[in-house]
């Protein structure tokens, strides 16, 4: 499954720089009085937050003592956070949350790639700031 992802991700990728390159050979290039005073930086890619969540779970411990033939027993907390932002047909999770992006609206959003094209980082700009997301799994979003 994960192959699949893989090769759906890097798919995607490529796809996305291929429509890049092909919208900026065709554009024709404006001449110095026709740019800007201040080019807008807009990004062309749009992502969805699906679902923001922080887990706990307890957990206890037991070790055996061979000397003494005795177990000890400890426990804990942990939490865990999870945000899935779909982009295209993929589905990006991070184990970050920022609870300024809203789940179920429309960002703007950046993708990085790694040398191989396989998304690493997705920034989601809201209004004039950047909240940055470390991608842990991608999948391919459910068909309704």
């Amino acid at each position: 499954m994960k192959k699949h992802t893989l090769i759906a991700a890097l798919f995607s990728a490529v796809l996305m720089l291929v429509q890049q390159s092909a919208a900026q050979s065709t554009t024709p290039q404006p001449t110095a009085a026709e740019q800007p005073a201040q080019p807008a930086a807009q990004p062309e890619v749009t992502g969805h937050v699906l679902s923001a969540e922080t887990h706990k779970s307890h957990h206890t411990t037991s070790v055996y003592n061979s000397s003494t033939g005795q177990y000890s027993h400890g426990g804990g907390t942990s939490v865990e956070r999870d945000t899935e932002i779909q982009v295209g047909n993929l589905v990006y999770e991070s184990s970050q949350i920022h609870k300024e992006v809203q789940v179920g609206k429309d960002y703007a959003v950046n993708l990085e790639t790694d040398k191989h094209g396989v998304v690493k980082k997705l920034d989601v700009i809201v209004g004039e700031k950047k909240y940055t997301y470390k991608i842990t799994g991608t999948r391919e979003a459910k068909s309704s």
